[in-house]
């Protein structure tokens, strides 16, 4: 598995809070996939004759950046060894 670094860590902090706002939602049509930020706009359109297209539009919705931001949180708290309150229980 990848090691990610601190300096990496920091650079999908800063890509994210630079990335359109969150949540993001998807829109799928006859012609192709889309992802739209919280203010409408479109943050990524790929075409339907492109192989994957559905599965990687998916993808890139999972990676909006509200949930990029909270994986660098849990890993950096993880790293620091600080135990977290998760669903009621430590």
């Amino acid at each position: 598995m990848t090691q990610i670094s601190n300096d990496e860590l920091d650079e999908l902090e800063r890509l994210a809070l630079s990335a359109s706002p969150a949540p993001w939602r998807r829109h799928a049509n006859h012609f192709s996939n889309s992802i739209y930020g919280a203010d409408g706009k479109a943050v990524a359109m790929l075409q339907m004759r492109v192989p994957r297209s559905e599965n990687n539009t998916a993808y890139l919705h999972a990676l909006s950046p509200d949930r990029v931001l909270a994986l660098v949180e849990e890993l950096r708290r993880l790293r620091s060894g600080q135990a977290i309150e998760f669903n009621g229980s430590r």
